[in-house]
């Protein structure tokens, strides 16, 4: 007769797997005693349980594959990246030209003032009744609290042809 040495093992449950056990035992008609020792005997037993799992017993697999889509993946992603630089430097040089534009008829509303100081929305009227193509650049837009004509005017008071004041006024300097 072989004599059995019986050894402690500390067992703990979150409460969720305890009431999973509790209720696969009574399914069962087995003590909860019988279960947690036969889980241990088998665990012992089995080397190659990690966790209650059987290990894989080829931990490296081929990645290759996996690492030339990410290639694909990354080669695409900078063919997007590329394209959207040019078109940020398409929009930049009609940005400038545009600016341009609007720089040379706001001197030319400025020659043809007949006093030195106008309005805002003066200008704006100006400016459309010039070219009705520069309405669009003559207000800002909601994801931009600053529109074309702003910076044009910022420009233009830098270079000494007008100055702003407070409440929309422009003063043209002769």
């Amino acid at each position: 007769m072989l004599a059995n040495k019986w050894r402690g093992v500390l067992v703990r449950f979150v409460k969720e797997e305890l009431e999973r056990l509790d209720a696969y035992c009574k399914e069962n008609h087995v003590k909860r005693t019988d279960v947690i020792r036969s889980a241990t005997r088998l665990y012992i037993a089995n080397r190659d349980l990690v966790n209650g799992v059987f290990r894989v017993t080829d931990a490296n697999p081929d990645i290759t594959p996996v690492m030339d889509n990410i290639g694909i993946v990354v080669q695409k992603i900078e063919a997007v990246e590329k394209k959207l630089d040019l078109l940020s430097v398409e929009n930049d040089s009609e940005n400038s030209k545009i600016n341009e534009r609007l720089a040379e008829a706001v001197l030319m509303v400025k020659r043809r003032a007949k006093n030195d100081a106008i309005t805002l929305d003066q200008l704006r009227e100006r400016l459309t009744s010039i070219d009705f193509s520069f309405a669009p650049f003559l207000y800002a837009t909601d994801s931009s609290g600053i529109c074309i004509l702003d910076e044009v005017l910022l420009k233009l008071e830098e270079n000494g042809e007008l100055r702003r004041q407070y409440g929309g006024i422009i003063k043209f300097r002769r």
